[in-house]
């Protein structure tokens, strides 16, 4: 019987060394991507819902905490969203870490995600935003990768999907990990306080994902066997012919 020569019952598989064969293997395995549970403060999802209009940290919003002004959760038709609770067009900061602290591991790429946008529905308004992933140490915040940019009013983000802002921030971690615990921070820095623009402007579904990335010796190593086996296939069918 004939096999193809990535068949598990062929000669050229079973004259690889068990090392090789082991990496090849294991290699796409560990290039999962995992999420970073609870940034709703509730379970493994991200959507902020099903709080009602609720305050930030203590029996609130837990995970999430106010920096600078006064924030809350907001929940229209089931869909939920982070904004401020102050004065209207005042800026504010928010936090959030997890419960359990989460340490930043080394050769890893973290994706973080906001969807922003108004609670609001006056024609016009203009915001400004930062937001960052960063390291707690000590209660000090310490940003290591951040995004700002400025968001026009294109609608009630609790109406439809084009009137939210998507906007992802990517971080890898190098062989030796940031010292400190996981978190994040999003600010309002400016909103245009017209009288007839829109306000109450914030964020919603959040996600943060973590992919590991292969250390440089591992890609090489990897490299190295599919040029082995490439060559011993060639190898291989020129001898047939």
């Amino acid at each position: 019987m004939k096999y193809s020569p990535f068949h598990p019952g062929s000669r050229f598989l079973q004259k690889l060394s068990p090392a090789l064969l082991a990496l090849l293997i294991s290699t796409p395995a560990a290039l999962r991507a995992a999420a970073i549970a609870g940034l709703d403060g509730v379970s493994s999802s991200s959507t902020l819902s099903g709080q009602g209009i609720t305050p930030l940290g203590g029996g609130g919003l837990q995970g999430w905490t106010n920096v600078t002004g006064e924030a809350r959760f907001f929940e229209a038709g089931g869909d939920g969203s982070i904004i401020h609770n102050s004065a209207p067009y005042d800026n504010y900061s928010v936090r959030y870490s997890p419960a359990t602290p989460e340490p930043f591991l080394p050769n890893t790429q973290y994706s973080l995600t906001f969807n922003m946008g108004y609670v609001a529905g006056n024609a016009g308004g203009l915001s400004q935003y930062s937001f960052s992933l960063g390291s707690l140490s000590g209660g000090t915040y310490s940003a290591l990768e951040s995004v700002s940019d400025t968001a026009a009013y294109a609608g009630n983000m609790h109406s439809a999907a084009e009137n939210v802002v998507p906007v992802t921030l990517v971080f890898t971690t190098g062989a030796i990990a940031p010292a400190g615990d996981l978190a994040l921070e999003w600010a309002q820095t400016f909103s245009t306080a017209a009288a007839d623009s829109s306000d109450f402007f914030g964020f919603n579904k959040v996600t943060l994902d973590a992919s590991p990335v292969p250390e440089p010796a591992t890609g090489l190593f990897a490299a190295a066997g599919l040029a082995l086996v490439a060559g011993r296939r060639k190898r291989a069918v020129t001898g047939a012919r």
